[in-house]
């Protein structure tokens, strides 16, 4: 007897042990419809060009480097504008040119390009003296060129760049010879 009642017990805590993992299941399930409103994030449009006109694309004519000689510089003032109706962070985002053939290749390997945030445009005068500011950019023509510091600009209101480019004295008049159209580019993030 005292072993069927071992058999019978055991048989007992097994049948509570199965049961208790078993476990329960529930599902709760709710759904409501909420009006979350309107998202409006603003336009994002940066624009750049001379004191009294900016576009999306402008060619700096004034930035003219045909009788640049070693040891020469040409500038002109740049004015980045935001059009848009958001808060924007802007940068350089690369510096190109079109050198084709071995002086202009030359030339564009030995220029050196300077950014320097001004007052206004005539802190930047055409091909004139350097022109004193906050230095964002010094340096090669560079695909990968960027700004020191990210420079934010609100809705409807603007920066006067200047763009210096030189030429070392070290480098030779068949340099100089080359022939180089440069672009700048720009990056602008939207921030709150």
């Amino acid at each position: 007897m005292r072993r069927r009642f071992i058999f019978a017990s055991l048989a007992v805590v097994l049948a509570f042990i199965l049961l208790g993992g078993a476990g329960t299941a529930a599902l709760w399930r709710s759904n409501a419809t909420i009006n979350a409103g309107t998202v409006g994030t603003g336009t994002l449009i940066i624009l750049n060009g001379d004191a009294s006109t900016q576009v999306k694309n402008t060619v700096l004519s004034s930035l003219t480097a045909s009788a640049l000689v070693p040891g020469g510089s040409a500038q002109a003032p740049l004015t980045v504008r935001n059009a848009g109706t958001a808060k924007f962070a802007y940068g350089l985002a690369g510096i190109t040119g079109n050198a084709v053939g071995t002086a202009s290749v030359a030339l564009q390997s030995a220029l050196q390009i300077s950014i320097i945030a001004v007052a206004n445009t005539a802190a930047c005068p055409v091909n004139g003296a350097a022109a004193s500011g906050t230095q964002l950019y010094n340096g090669a023509v560079s695909s990968s060129a960027t700004f020191s510091a990210v420079q934010n600009l609100l809705p409807s209101t603007s920066m006067v760049l200047c763009l210096r480019i030189t030429l070392p004295s070290s480098a030779t008049v068949t340099v100089a010879a080359g022939q180089l159209a440069l672009t700048f580019n720009w990056r602008a993030d939207q921030i709150r």
